[in-house]
């Protein structure tokens, strides 16, 4: 129930339902610097120390890959500079692009030779942002403040995407063709007629399969199903922006992540956009 909580709004008679909003201790973003000059590379860490962030330097793609894994357990960002000694820093941005790196942490380009085309580049493999060396550096921690913020609020919300499909699983194949006929509209009477089964039948299924879910309206239900929809053919490394293709312009028009990523509102942007509006529908 706790991570369906985001969900609960009202219950079938239109009466509100309260959920309680748990604080959660954060622990400390990881920002990571790629950039094979040390004055730079350090210069760019000191301007980020505090509290919030754990910053941690590489000077080499390799030695960035190696770490990885563990980085991508990790809410935060990554910081690349575009030439690296060894490759192209495009290059190790497009290996990334993607994977589960992009998914969860949000890659910037660092760069003295930025010109239209590889801004270009680095946008459409989805880069948070392009800054011009040398960084100024309330930019900087304005940028990473709010790609930190997009990192935690993203995974909170792909966990709770993640809750839903382990949920969604458990219904039943004759729950699944209930739940269709529910959200075209049909009363219960119907439904059992194109069923063949009774209607305290229906009611039955009706019930278990909010209660399956830890729901309590069918326009949560509706949420969910299109949700499940939406999310079921698309790739990993897509996901990223997939709920809100309107991210990157709403980004750097300067609105804040919030608006767009948290988990509540992603499951709400579906409710009138999907199966016919059944949010306004089922109130």
């Amino acid at each position: 129930m706790g991570m369906m909580s985001g969900l609960d709004e009202s219950d079938e008679s239109g009466r509100p339902v309260e959920s309680p909003r748990p604080v959660v201790a954060h622990e400390a973003h990881c920002v990571v610097v790629v950039d094979d000059d040390g004055l730079v590379a350090k210069a760019l860490a000191a301007a980020l120390a505090g509290p919030e962030y754990d910053t941690l330097v590489f000077a080499t793609a390799a030695e960035f890959n190696a770490a990885l894994p563990d980085l991508n357990r990790r809410t935060g960002c990554t910081l690349v500079d575009l030439r690296l000694a060894e490759e192209y820093g495009m290059g190790l941005i497009q290996s990334l692009s993607g994977s589960d790196a992009a998914v969860h942490r949000p890659n910037i380009v660092i760069s003295g030779y930025a010109d239209v085309a590889n801004t270009l580049e680095a946008m459409q493999l989805g880069c948070w942002t392009v800054l011009q060396k040398p960084v100024d550096l309330e930019l900087l921690r304005r940028t990473v403040r709010e790609a930190c913020q997009w990192s935690r609020e993203n995974r909170a919300r792909l966990q709770h995407e993640a809750e839903i499909r382990r949920l969604w699983a458990t219904i039943n194949e004759k729950e699944r063709s209930t739940i269709d006929m529910i959200l075209e509209g049909l009363p219960n009477k119907s439904v059992a007629s194109r069923l063949g089964v009774s209607v305290r039948t229906v009611e039955n299924r009706r019930r278990q399969i909010l209660a399956k879910l830890g729901i309590s309206s069918v326009a949560q239900l509706g949420r969910i199903v299109a949700m499940i929809d939406a999310s079921a053919s698309l790739p990993i490394g897509s996901r990223r922006f997939a709920a809100f293709p309107e991210a990157g312009r709403t980004r750097n028009a300067g609105m804040p992540p919030s608006a767009y990523s948290s988990p509540g509102r992603f499951i709400a942007n579906f409710g009138n956009s999907a199966r016919g509006g059944f949010e306004n529908r089922f109130r």
